[in-house]
């Protein structure tokens, strides 16, 4: 279910303790965002409009339709205006567990990790929820697009390139600690760079390292960053093509270029949001490994083994 709603994660089985101790929770807050996004506002229209149509099926097609155009145009705002700081907030708390974890007995140690992940999960069913609204405006206006330009000297994606997020900013940033010669600097701004955007995870899944934990991957990186060109030009130079894609474009539209305008703007800002999610939705990972591996520590089981353990027989093992 879940690789349905989100296709770039979850590429393999969760870990026993991952399936017992954030999946929960995980599943839970799927069933909140459809009840409190969807079905409600869904079921809702369909009574008006069966009570014009009588017709129930024509209803419940046409409320769903209007109901994802709806989601599309107000998921953006909600996502800057709510999720995201109430996200940040949660983080703040995660890390104050984290900071505080050596001084907790092995109750409040448990107490903590289940709340943190409590409030990963929330963050990662809400923003992954955006993110499908994010993938929704580029379908809608990939298929739109053949019928809305004349021209097919340009693809559609190569209007939607080009702009800064979170992505490009942590590749920016690695980049330039590469260049720093002198290796003592270098190692305490990549300490930095690593506390700034270190969380990113391959999958969804507590028993995988984060990218601050991989030193060997962190190395290679900087090798590789060293002798490249910055990702900022990169950025720049994709953004120059982007122009010329759009003023060709714009020349060549079959519709009212304020429409149309107004279409691709929509597009690229959510295409952008989907690339800055990416960064938030796990940066609580690491400290709740990091707490997790305390409580490995104090129950005398080896990394590697704590998580094919379930959380009840964690919680069981640290009475």
């Amino acid at each position: 279910m879940f690789k349905t709603l989100n296709s770039e994660w979850l590429r393999q089985p969760f870990s026993q303790l991952e399936f017992t101790l954030r999946f929960p929770y995980l599943a839970r807050n799927v069933v909140v965002v459809f009840f409190q996004c969807l079905f409600l506002f869904w079921f809702l229209i369909t009574l008006v409009l069966y009570k014009f149509t009588s017709i129930l099926f024509l209803s419940i097609f046409l409320g769903f339709f209007l109901v994802l155009i709806y989601e599309l145009l107000v998921l953006r705002n909600w996502y800057q205006k709510s999720i995201l700081p109430q996200h940040l907030a949660n983080l703040k708390t995660i890390n104050y567990f984290y900071v505080q974890k050596n001084n907790f007995s092995n109750q409040e140690l448990i107490k903590a990790i289940k709340t943190s992940v409590e409030l990963s999960a929330w963050g990662l069913i809400h923003i992954g929820y955006v993110g499908l609204a994010a993938y929704g405006w580029e379908y809608v206006f990939k298929w739109l697009y053949p019928s809305l330009v004349k021209t097919r000297e340009f693809d559609y994606h190569q209007l939607l390139v080009g702009f800064d997020n979170k992505t490009t900013e942590a590749d920016q940033k690695l980049w330039e600690v590469a260049q720093i010669k002198n290796k003592l600097i270098q190692k305490k701004q990549l300490e930095k760079y690593l506390d700034d955007y270190g969380s990113r995870v391959e999958d969804v899944d507590l028993s995988l390292p984060t990218f601050r934990e991989q030193t060997p991957a962190i190395s290679k990186l900087l090798s590789l960053h060293s002798q490249l060109a910055a990702p900022a030009s990169i950025v720049k130079n994709s953004q120059s093509k982007r122009k010329l894609a759009t003023r060709t474009v714009l020349k060549n539209l079959r519709i009212t270029k304020s429409i149309f305008t107004w279409l691709l703007k929509m597009t690229q800002q959510n295409v952008n949001l989907r690339e800055d999610r990416r960064f938030y939705e796990f940066l609580a990972d690491y400290q709740i490994r990091q707490m997790i591996f305390l409580l490995a520590k104090r129950l005398k089981i080896e990394k590697q083994d704590i998580f094919n353990q379930s959380w009840r027989e964690l919680t069981h093992a640290a009475n």
